[in-house]
């Protein structure tokens, strides 16, 4: 099987996704998730895949996770075989960078360093199926968050904080995020020019959602405060740059936890090791306390000092602000309703905290200190927060056919649980109650009938738009 090797042996599988924020920046990115081509593998594809490769045909193939760049498929074989299983990573989203690549870059970078990563990565030439595409060994095990009440979870924590330490060990000559072969180039001329540039890129996408989450005006300012402080980096290494806890994997043998995966290295750089704790700062105190356990306390002290202190405040505002343009930028995904109340949620959280002076030493120095305290769950907004996004929504057209589609089927979610007691935590029916409210719930007639069909659900909305004109319904109804 002529997969070029990149790295250590080890397992992998995702079964983690962040929702379908699939929608980004039209001008930044290209949209691919709605094609068939692109969203399944089909029978013609496996078999040329197969073909191409000299592989068997496998027992199965079935998705396992998705991104808002990529969806993944898990391609299972007879064990007989001797193969292993396999991931298929099918890119759905283009975001303004060759995110193949540059993951092929990154892991061929870390291929000595004792981390759990695929150990073979082949991006498939052109046209063997639709689309950009890569295959590599599928790991085994579940997102780190999946054991967060298992005994072992602060042990867990702990092979984490020393997966991040051996990561921050692997010294780089130079920064950069271009990807090159078995290296990463600089794009601009310093390390502050670099950062900022994909930092602006998170600002741009964060200032379209306006003050939907309220403080991105207050974050901005403060970014701009510290960015100087770039100017002092001159030790590089690799940085993964997207270190959330979907992105660590592990798996469980009776009260054993081990860490089995570190994955999704498309946003690989090499540059700053304190771009990667910038993500880490936000999580579960007792959890952090781990990963500075497993890291080192004494590295992690050396933090503290003024000049690394502004440069991971700097980072840590950068990722904040990118999560107001990740959970704003379109709400009506296909599983929008509980996922994306929740993301809303999460993401107003995180900027109230970066609002708060000494937040990153802060948590720090209760890290440091072991006071961490296990965190309550994030309980998600109200409606209202769906009603003003909504009301963006329909006041700013031209919609997408996808979210033609969505408005549709928040309607029906919307619809039967007006006529039956349904559950209003589930996704549609929160998303519903939303649209309906802002329609007004009068306009909308409904039948005895068990099942809403689309004819029926495209009168209503006909009635409704007849009721209160809206543009952006009317253009919804003209794209079924």
């Amino acid at each position: 099987m002529s997969i070029r090797h990149v790295a250590l042996p080890v397992p992998r599988q995702k079964c983690y996704t962040h929702s379908s924020w699939f929608a980004l920046n039209p001008r930044r990115c290209v949209i691919l998730s709605n094609s068939p081509r692109v969203c399944q593998l089909t029978p013609d594809e496996g078999r040329a895949l197969c073909g191409h490769y000299q592989l068997p045909p496998p027992l199965r193939v079935q998705p396992v996770s998705k991104t808002w760049t990529h969806v993944n498929f898990g391609l299972y074989f007879n064990p007989a075989a001797g193969i292993g299983d396999l991931m298929l990573r099918r890119v759905v989203c283009e975001p303004g960078w060759d995110t193949l690549h540059r993951e092929f870059s990154a892991l061929s970078l870390a291929q000595k360093a004792a981390l759990p990563i695929v150990d073979r990565y082949q991006i498939l030439p052109d046209g063997l199926i639709s689309g950009r595409a890569a295959l590599s060994r599928l790991l085994p095990g579940q997102p780190v968050t999946t054991f967060k009440d298992h005994p072992g979870f602060l042990p867990l924590c702990e092979q984490v904080g020393r997966a991040m330490g051996i990561l921050a060990d692997q010294k780089q000559p130079h920064f950069g995020s271009s990807p090159s072969g078995a290296s990463l180039l600089p794009t601009a001329p310093t390390w502050k020019k670099e950062w900022m540039r994909w930092a602006n890129q998170w600002l741009l996408w964060a200032r379209k959602t306006g003050e939907l989450v309220p403080g991105r005006t207050a974050l901005e300012a403060m970014l701009r405060d510290r960015v100087d402080a770039l100017d002092e980096v001159s030790d590089f290494t690799l940085v993964h740059g997207d270190l959330h806890s979907g992105n660590f994997l592990a798996t469980e043998e009776g009260e054993q936890l081990t860490l089995s995966g570190l994955i999704d290295w498309d946003r690989a750089m090499a540059g700053d090791h304190l771009v990667d704790w910038s993500i880490i700062i936000p999580a579960p105190s007792e959890a952090l306390a781990a990963i500075v356990r497993g890291y080192g306390p004494d590295r992690v002290r050396a933090f503290l000092e003024p000049g690394p202190l502004a440069r991971l405040e700097a980072y840590y505002l950068t990722h904040t602000l990118a999560r107001i343009g990740v959970v704003t930028s379109d709400l009506f995904r296909v599983d929008g309703g509980n996922i994306a109340a929740f993301a809303l949620t999460l993401a107003a959280k995180h900027v109230e905290d970066a609002l708060e002076p000494g937040t990153v030493r802060r948590r720090l120095e209760e890290a440091l200190g072991g006071r961490g305290q296990r965190t309550e769950p994030v309980t998600p907004l109200p409606p209202m927060l769906y009603r003003r996004g909504l009301s963006t929504l329909i006041s700013g057209p031209p919609l997408r056919v996808e979210q033609a589609r969505d408005l549709l089927l928040a309607l029906s979610a919307g619809a039967l649980a007006e006529r039956t007691d349904g559950d209003l935590s589930t996704g549609y029916v929160r998303l519903g109650h939303g649209v309906l409210d802002t329609l007004g719930a009068q306009t909308i007639r409904f039948n005895e009938a068990d099942v809403i069909t689309l004819d029926e659900l495209k009168v209503w909305v006909f009635e409704a738009i007849m009721a209160r004109p809206e543009p952006g319904l009317s253009l919804a109804i003209s794209l079924l």
